[in-house]
């Protein structure tokens, strides 16, 4: 497995569903987990992935996920994460940005959002493991001659 994938933590099956579809064509596959033990698995392969994760249901359920998710972040520093939240989460959003989210959505008609950060982060992983530091640092230099 590359040292990033893209995982959907949910329990319906409907985010990842509409994510296929929206990442359709990008070569990006998406791993589908139903719980924590799960996800930390595949994070072990991957520890660079980006986790989307269902946040909904009453505010213990939300609360758990919130525990998983940061617990998670700390076994694996390089993970990132979007939310994908029912109406009510949706009201946790900037909390929820502050504990480290990247992005939150609250229906499926944003989908291109997470689409779209999912299939950047995946490339500029790519990007970076597949050049050097040096050829990075000359990339960013201002003049263009670098023999």
């Amino acid at each position: 497995m590359p040292p990033a994938a893209f995982i959907v933590y949910e329990k319906t099956g409907q985010w990842a569903r509409c994510l296929r579809r929206r990442l359709a064509g990008r070569a990006i596959d998406v791993h589908e987990v139903r719980n924590v033990q799960a996800c930390r698995e595949l994070l072990s392969d991957a520890p660079k992935s980006i986790v989307a994760i269902e946040m909904a249901g009453d505010t213990l359920r939300v609360g758990r996920a919130i525990d998983q998710i940061l617990l998670l972040g700390t076994e694996f520093p390089g993970m990132k994460w979007v939310v994908l939240a029912d109406r009510e989460a949706q009201a946790c959003e900037p909390m929820l940005r502050e504990l480290g989210a990247v992005h939150l959505i609250a229906s499926t008609r944003h989908i291109g959002e997470v689409a779209d950060i999912v299939a950047k982060h995946l490339q500029n992983t790519q990007t970076v493991l597949s050049t050097s530091l040096a050829d990075r640092l000359w990339k960013k230099i201002p003049w263009t001659n670098h023999d």
